[in-house]
């Protein structure tokens, strides 16, 4: 930890910020390192946020340097200390000052997210008001909770189709949340509303919705990651190859917990369409317990020809874990050659499942045309 101290001489316990210090306490501020005085502060401020440093550790420190309330020069008081400083720092770490988080308001205190966001600290919380905002969210590898006030239905992030609308790409972590928001209009050739990239965020109760991908990942994509969604709902979104839902590779071992996938569409206009929610490869084992897959389809947009395999879900290699998890009425179409598994299609890796109904999947070829 750094802490960031302030100088501050006071000359006399009577007058600690009177007029006859008054010079050499302007010369004294600009050094920045604390201030000895008999009322010495518990707060200081650094470029991280305000540190909570423990009057004992302050005092402590002005007594061993002989410093409160003297009239020693700046010059002769920071050679004196110069040597020590480092020591006090960890002695001031050890007695375990603690980091004030902040909540900043959205939009009471900053117009959009993304400017609350870069206003923020680690361990800060950003708490958004109900309304639609239109612009792009990076979290930039910042350890923050951004949380709606009023839940995903009274609260959205709307890309507008500029890009991918919420993208965490900077070694973000689980302590990075995203709660309660929809996100909605995102278009990208891979993870149109949310792009995850060597992160592991955490993300819940979050719904995804009408977002479009020209390629891969419609809804979210995850690329070399381990993140978690907990309670969110993948609605709508389209991807013109696979995973119209979600795309999973690298080894990204993604958990998924009461998530609902519904009416998610991999719809290939040059080949073979894959995983009309979830696709994954690559080593990219998953997780799902509590899930519905609903509706979903893996099929080629009319016009074209093409094969189809998983209509909810396609695992090219990867283990799938399946825990009291539903599938109905999802479907894989193909148009011209083959077709596999109406709710899910595995190769190479058997899945695990338990507890698990498949209800009125099917597989169904098509016409060109149809």
């Amino acid at each position: 930890m750094v802490i960031d101290f302030q100088i501050w001489f006071c000359h006399s316990h009577a007058a600690p910020h009177g007029n006859a210090s008054g010079e050499k306490e302007k010369r004294a501020r600009a050094f920045g390192v604390i201030r000895c005085c008999s009322h010495a502060p518990s707060r200081t401020r650094s470029s991280a946020g305000v540190i909570e440093a423990p009057v004992v550790t302050v005092a402590k420190f002005c007594a061993r340097f002989g410093a409160r309330g003297t009239q020693m020069s700046v010059k002769k008081m920071l050679n004196r200390w110069s040597l020590q400083v480092a020591a006090v720092a960890v002695a001031a770490s050890a007695a375990s000052p603690t980091i004030l988080a902040a909540e900043l308001a959205v939009p009471a205190q900053f117009r959009t997210i993304q400017a609350a966001i870069n206003a923020s600290a680690n361990g800060d919380s950003i708490i958004v008001s109900p309304g639609t905002y239109n612009e792009l969210i990076r979290f930039y590898g910042k350890a923050i909770t951004l949380r709606s006030l009023s839940g995903a239905g009274k609260t959205i992030i709307d890309g507008g189709s500029l890009g991918t609308t919420v993208k965490f790409a900077n070694a973000e972590t689980a302590t990075t949340v995203l709660d309660g928001f929809t996100i909605q209009h995102g278009r990208a050739a891979v993870g149109a509303g949310m792009y995850i990239n060597s992160s592991s965020p955490t993300v819940r109760n979050c719904v995804l919705v009408a977002n479009n991908a020209l390629d891969r990942g419609a809804g979210a994509a995850v690329v070399n990651g381990k993140p978690s969604f907990t309670n969110c709902t993948f609605d709508t979104n389209t991807a013109t190859e696979r995973g119209g839902a979600a795309y999973l590779m690298v080894n990204s071992d993604v958990v998924w917990t009461s998530c609902i996938f519904n009416g998610n569409l991999a719809m290939n206009r040059n080949g073979e369409s894959y995983g009309g929610a979830i696709a994954a490869e690559s080593e990219s084992d998953q997780t799902f317990t509590g899930c519905e897959f609903t509706s979903n389809k893996a099929e080629p947009d009319s016009g074209y020809t093409g094969g189809a395999r998983g209509g909810a879900v396609w695992l090219n290699g990867p283990v799938g874990v399946f825990a009291n998890c539903t599938f109905t009425t999802n479907a894989a179409n193909p148009r011209t050659g083959d077709g596999y598994g109406g709710a899910v299609y595995t190769y190479t890796a058997a899945p695990s499942i338990t507890g698990c109904v498949f209800t009125g999947n099917k597989l169904q070829h098509l016409a060109p045309t149809q």
